[in-house]
């Protein structure tokens, strides 16, 4: 089964960073993808806290990585700064979450806010941008 990652933000297709064309470039969008949570406003970018029992939903793209997946997610960490040797450290964490897809439940990697949210805008209908 191949890795598959969960991108709601910067790194979905139609975004032109570096990043997002070496994503896209080198893995295969795979299905629409929506999971339970929030979609905070940040201004240039979003971010996600899952939510196991929300009403709102996360829209997004899942993308399958191919054989040069370890190097890809290593290059989306930085981008992200997540580190993965010191998980709690970064404004961002990537965790392994179930997204629904148009082929059902999938297991999929995807960046979540690790910083309190709580005072931050939530973006109507989580669907980035707007």
């Amino acid at each position: 089964m191949l890795t598959k990652l969960f991108v709601y933000g910067s790194l979905k297709r139609g975004f032109h960073n570096p990043y997002a064309l070496q994503l896209h470039h080198q893995a295969r969008f795979w299905s629409e993808g929506k999971l339970r949570g929030l979609l905070l406003d940040l201004g240039e970018y979003p971010a996600l806290v899952p939510q196991s029992r929300g009403t709102q939903y996360v829209y997004g793209e899942i993308f399958e990585l191919g054989d040069q997946v370890h190097q890809l997610l290593a290059n989306l960490d930085y981008y992200e700064g997540f580190d993965p040797q010191n998980p709690d450290s970064g404004a961002y964490k990537r965790e392994r979450l179930v997204v629904e897809s148009s082929y059902g439940p999938t297991l999929c990697w995807a960046y979540t806010y690790n910083s309190p949210w709580q005072e931050l805008a939530v973006v109507p209908g989580g669907n980035w941008p707007g």
